[in-house]
């Protein structure tokens, strides 16, 4: 290819993206009006005492499931800067948050999700809900995978320098070499309409904290997906649980 062709293509790709951001700023924005309403409602809701476990659990998921939609609204239209988003928050409690939206979604009573938490939550300075999308994409992968039957397993550990969250499936698992597209990012396996974005997602979350990512996968065993994520030096501030 040429090089006129070569910069014909990168302008091409230039215009899609503005077009795409456009896009996707109206969208939010039109969003945000029945998303604020939804919060409103819902705070409404939370004086009233709920005597169903069942019927609690739910209004608990819906105040869970609408601010966590207006964070990514608030993120995507107005694309705050790197040092605005980051916060201290529990790793522990965005995991929790996550299951209990994945658990509502879960129909099988035949796929178990374990929660094998370290005794001490740990927290981490970062972007709260960029670590919830991409840690939900790959819980999201993991119960795809293993088609309504099987068991996955969030684990956390705590090591002088690093949190560690793994999370493992007991699904079909991968070859080696697909496995090593997927971890790049881009491509899809066993997916009718995937696109390969949710990996894409997860490496730049890594990526950008400075952490690490890694990957095994055995044939008609399932899945392991390892995060590493560097801490603060103070992790006093919560107690054993």
């Amino acid at each position: 290819a040429s090089g006129l062709e070569m910069a014909a293509k990168q302008e091409r790709m230039v215009a899609e993206e503005r077009v795409l951001f456009k896009t996707t700023a109206k969208v939010i924005h039109d969003l945000r009006s029945p998303l604020d309403s939804l919060q409103i409602a819902s705070e409404c809701l939370s004086s009233k005492t709920f005597d169903n476990p069942q019927e609690k659990q739910a209004f608990d998921l819906l105040q869970m499931a609408t601010q966590r939609l207006k964070d990514i609204a608030e993120e995507l239209l107005t694309k705050k800067k790197k040092a605005e988003t980051k916060i201290q928050f529990s790793i522990h409690k965005a995991l929790a948050d996550l299951l209990l939206e994945l658990e509502s979604k879960i129909n099988s009573k035949e796929l178990t999700v374990k929660k094998e938490f370290a005794p001490k939550d740990f927290t981490f300075w970062g972007d709260q809900t960029e670590f919830k999308r991409a840690i939900n994409n790959i819980l999201t992968n993991a119960v795809e995978a293993m088609n309504g039957r099987g068991i996955l397993t969030i684990k956390t550990e705590l090591t002088d320098n690093n949190g560690i969250i793994r999370i493992t499936d007991t699904g079909g698992g991968m070859p080696a070499p697909i496995l090593e597209k997927i971890m790049k990012g881009g491509f899809s396996y066993n997916k009718t309409n995937g696109n390969g974005i949710g990996m894409t997602v997860v490496r730049e979350f890594v990526e950008k904290h400075n952490g690490k990512l890694n990957a095994q996968s055995d044939v008609g065993k399932g899945t392991l997906f390892e995060f590493q994520l560097p801490l603060d030096a103070d992790q006093t501030n919560f107690p054993a649980t």
